[in-house]
Protein backbone atom coordinates (compact mmCIF):
# COMPACT_ATOMS: atom_id res chain seq x y z
CA UNK A 1 0.00 0.00 0.00
CA UNK A 2 1.38 3.24 -0.91
CA UNK A 3 0.37 6.46 0.42
CA UNK A 4 -2.54 4.57 2.32
CA UNK A 5 -4.91 3.56 -0.80
CA UNK A 6 -5.63 0.18 -1.62
CA UNK A 7 -5.53 -1.13 -5.71
CA UNK A 8 -7.46 -3.59 -6.51
CA UNK A 9 -6.51 -5.91 -9.31
CA UNK A 10 -7.93 -8.04 -11.96
CA UNK A 11 -5.80 -10.51 -13.08
CA UNK A 12 -2.09 -9.42 -14.13
CA UNK A 13 -3.39 -5.74 -14.91
CA UNK A 14 -4.28 -3.18 -12.04
CA UNK A 15 -7.86 -1.79 -12.16
CA UNK A 16 -7.06 1.81 -12.80
CA UNK A 17 -10.75 2.87 -12.13
CA UNK A 18 -11.15 6.20 -9.92
CA UNK A 19 -13.18 3.76 -7.53
CA UNK A 20 -10.89 1.49 -7.25
CA UNK A 21 -7.86 4.00 -5.72
CA UNK A 22 -9.64 4.66 -1.92
CA UNK A 23 -8.09 6.60 0.69
CA UNK A 24 -7.87 5.21 3.66
CA UNK A 25 -9.29 6.82 6.54
CA UNK A 26 -6.66 8.98 8.46
CA UNK A 27 -9.20 11.43 10.38
CA UNK A 28 -9.54 14.87 10.02
CA UNK A 29 -7.41 16.36 7.86
CA UNK A 30 -4.14 18.02 8.92
CA UNK A 31 -4.65 20.54 6.09
CA UNK A 32 -6.30 23.21 4.18
CA UNK A 33 -5.50 23.21 0.79
CA UNK A 34 -7.43 25.63 -0.35
CA UNK A 35 -5.91 28.39 -2.67
CA UNK A 36 -3.45 28.21 -5.62
CA UNK A 37 -0.78 25.23 -6.47
CA UNK A 38 1.88 25.13 -8.95
CA UNK A 39 1.85 21.71 -9.99
CA UNK A 40 3.42 19.04 -12.17
CA UNK A 41 3.55 15.75 -13.05
CA UNK A 42 5.81 13.49 -14.76
CA UNK A 43 5.43 10.45 -17.60
CA UNK A 44 8.26 8.29 -16.29
CA UNK A 45 7.53 6.52 -20.47
CA UNK A 46 7.94 9.55 -22.19
CA UNK A 47 10.34 11.06 -19.56
CA UNK A 48 8.83 14.91 -20.01
CA UNK A 49 7.24 17.03 -17.51
CA UNK A 50 3.78 18.56 -17.32
CA UNK A 51 2.86 22.28 -15.28
CA UNK A 52 -0.23 22.89 -14.83
CA UNK A 53 -2.05 25.20 -11.46
CA UNK A 54 -4.78 23.96 -9.43
CA UNK A 55 -7.32 26.17 -8.19
CA UNK A 56 -8.60 24.31 -4.65
CA UNK A 57 -11.46 24.80 -1.93
CA UNK A 58 -11.91 22.70 0.59
CA UNK A 59 -14.86 21.98 3.13
CA UNK A 60 -13.98 19.91 5.88
CA UNK A 61 -12.43 16.73 3.93
CA UNK A 62 -14.29 17.42 0.53
CA UNK A 63 -11.89 19.04 -2.01
CA UNK A 64 -13.08 20.46 -5.23
CA UNK A 65 -11.74 22.87 -8.18
CA UNK A 66 -10.11 23.16 -11.50
CA UNK A 67 -6.65 22.97 -13.21
CA UNK A 68 -5.27 24.49 -16.03
CA UNK A 69 -2.53 23.27 -18.18
CA UNK A 70 0.51 25.22 -19.55
CA UNK A 71 0.16 23.34 -22.93
CA UNK A 72 -0.37 24.42 -26.32
CA UNK A 73 -4.27 23.41 -26.23
CA UNK A 74 -5.47 25.15 -22.92
CA UNK A 75 -6.65 22.08 -21.33
CA UNK A 76 -8.60 22.59 -18.48
CA UNK A 77 -10.08 20.40 -15.92
CA UNK A 78 -12.51 19.60 -13.04
CA UNK A 79 -11.16 18.49 -9.54
CA UNK A 80 -12.77 16.46 -7.09
CA UNK A 81 -11.08 14.67 -3.82
CA UNK A 82 -11.05 14.20 -0.29
CA UNK A 83 -8.53 14.91 2.28
CA UNK A 84 -7.78 13.21 5.12
CA UNK A 85 -5.20 12.88 8.15
CA UNK A 86 -2.12 13.92 5.67
CA UNK A 87 -3.21 12.68 2.99
CA UNK A 88 -4.98 13.73 -0.68
CA UNK A 89 -6.82 12.41 -3.35
CA UNK A 90 -7.55 13.86 -6.26
CA UNK A 91 -9.56 12.88 -9.38
CA UNK A 92 -9.26 14.75 -12.64
CA UNK A 93 -11.44 15.40 -14.93
CA UNK A 94 -9.74 16.80 -18.38
CA UNK A 95 -11.83 18.51 -20.69
CA UNK A 96 -11.25 17.81 -24.23
CA UNK A 97 -9.54 20.50 -26.35
CA UNK A 98 -9.77 18.67 -29.95
CA UNK A 99 -12.92 17.48 -31.14
CA UNK A 100 -13.31 13.66 -30.94
CA UNK A 101 -10.22 13.43 -28.52
CA UNK A 102 -12.00 12.02 -25.43
CA UNK A 103 -9.16 12.60 -22.36
CA UNK A 104 -9.07 9.88 -19.53
CA UNK A 105 -9.68 10.64 -15.79
CA UNK A 106 -6.82 10.38 -13.57
CA UNK A 107 -6.54 10.04 -10.06
CA UNK A 108 -3.93 12.11 -8.11
CA UNK A 109 -2.57 10.77 -4.74
CA UNK A 110 -0.54 12.74 -2.16
CA UNK A 111 0.94 13.34 1.26
CA UNK A 112 0.53 17.19 2.16
CA UNK A 113 3.46 18.55 4.06
CA UNK A 114 4.14 22.35 5.05
CA UNK A 115 1.99 23.49 1.83
CA UNK A 116 3.39 21.07 -0.41
CA UNK A 117 2.33 17.72 -1.92
CA UNK A 118 3.78 15.25 -3.69
CA UNK A 119 2.77 11.69 -4.53
CA UNK A 120 1.49 9.16 -7.60
CA UNK A 121 -0.81 10.13 -10.64
CA UNK A 122 -2.89 6.89 -12.01
CA UNK A 123 -4.61 7.36 -15.35
CA UNK A 124 -7.73 5.66 -15.51
CA UNK A 125 -7.81 3.68 -18.98
CA UNK A 126 -5.43 2.14 -21.50
CA UNK A 127 -2.52 5.05 -22.25
CA UNK A 128 -1.57 5.94 -25.91
CA UNK A 129 1.41 4.12 -26.74
CA UNK A 130 4.24 5.71 -25.48
CA UNK A 131 2.96 7.27 -22.32
CA UNK A 132 2.90 5.73 -19.02
CA UNK A 133 -0.14 4.88 -17.00
CA UNK A 134 1.36 6.27 -13.86
CA UNK A 135 3.53 8.55 -12.38
CA UNK A 136 5.20 10.85 -9.77
CA UNK A 137 3.23 14.36 -9.17
CA UNK A 138 4.03 17.21 -7.11
CA UNK A 139 2.49 20.62 -5.94
CA UNK A 140 3.42 23.51 -4.14
CA UNK A 141 0.91 25.98 -2.57
CA UNK A 142 1.34 29.65 -4.00
CA UNK A 143 1.68 31.98 -1.38
CA UNK A 144 1.23 35.43 -2.95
Amino acid sequence: MAFGISVLSCGQEPVLNKDDLILEDFGPPDFDISGTWKASWQDPERKTTEAFTMNLVQESSNVSGDAAFADANGTTADLKGQATGSKLRIVMKPQPTAPNHPLPELTLIGTVVDGKVSGTWYLHGKPDRGFASQGPWSATQNKE
